[in-house]
């Protein structure tokens, strides 16, 4: 770390703990482990039925029934779009045929009625993140901490996460290794908390289903700040704060923001030895 980039963050944050009896005794960096995951997923969203449909259903429920007779009142083709227009409608049980002709059915007419909107299921390749201390989904887009106001959240730059292999390491850097891989069955096992997180992520689409098995995930890490204070009479105990700087964010506003959250986990996992 640079020396003279140290010597600022010690005079703003020396006494930060004294009033408890701690003293600041070392600043470093830190390397915190995540994993970037790649799954295939299905999702299922609503939207306005578009007024072609609406028309469709309308002219069924009065009495217009017959395909070829539809498309001449519409004046289209028979030959047309139109047949992919009944197979939406049906598909969605909003239609059914009867012989020759189509019939609203009970949905279909309560739709009309109070204007629902139609449901449908998608599939995407998915990208998201877990944080390996945790084990909770986050998305690197949104700060950590959950307790941010509303208008803060959406000034957040977003992480920078670093690929694990192509990290530049030295002594000074401290270096949190990555637990085990999470693998496919760990992700079916999590469902609920992911469904909540992809809601979250997406607010207009609902978590579906996993669509394979075909889960992937790779090291990532994020660089940040680490502030160790001491208590001056009890020599074991130690108090850690994780802090942003210029490695953690895409854009940094010169705030060494603290992560709380990261800075909980820290202190009761991190493997050093406290007296030294």
């Amino acid at each position: 770390m640079d020396r003279e980039l140290k010597q600022r963050i010690w005079e703003l944050y020396k006494d930060e703990y004294s009033t408890e009896g701690f003293q600041l005794e070392d600043i470093f960096e830190i390397d915190l482990p995540f994993w970037k995951c790649k799954q295939k997923v299905a999702f299922e969203t609503e939207r306005e039925i578009d007024r072609f449909s609406m028309v469709i259903l309308k002219l069924v429920d009065n009495g217009i029934t017959e395909y070829s007779k539809i498309c001449s009142f519409l004046g289209i083709d028979s030959n047309s779009f139109l047949n992919m227009q009944f197979n939406f409608l049906i598909k969605n049980e909003l239609l059914k045929e009867n012989g020759e002709s189509y019939e609203i059915t009970f949905e279909g007419r309560k739709f009309m009625e109070k204007k629902h909107k139609i449901k449908q299921i998608g599939i995407e390749d998915l990208e998201f993140y877990i944080n390996d201390l945790s084990g909770e989904f986050f998305d690197p887009s949104k700060p950590i901490d959950r307790d941010w106001s509303s208008d803060k959240t959406k000034k957040f730059p977003g992480y920078d996460l670093i690929q694990s292999n192509q990290r530049k390491i030295n002594n000074e850097i401290v270096d949190i290794q990555h637990s085990d891989k999470p693998s496919y069955s760990d992700l079916t096992e999590a469902r609920s908390e992911f469904a909540i997180f992809y809601h979250t992520r997406f607010p207009e689409k609902t978590f579906y289903d996993f669509v394979n098995s075909d889960f992937k995930a790779y090291q990532r890490h994020i660089r940040f700040m680490i502030l160790r204070f001491r208590n001056k009479e009890q020599q074991d105990e130690v108090i850690y704060d994780i802090r942003q700087y210029h490695k953690t964010i895409k854009k940094f506003t010169g705030k060494l923001l603290k992560e709380e959250s990261l800075s909980k986990l820290i202190n009761k996992i991190l493997a050093f030895d406290k007296a030294a």
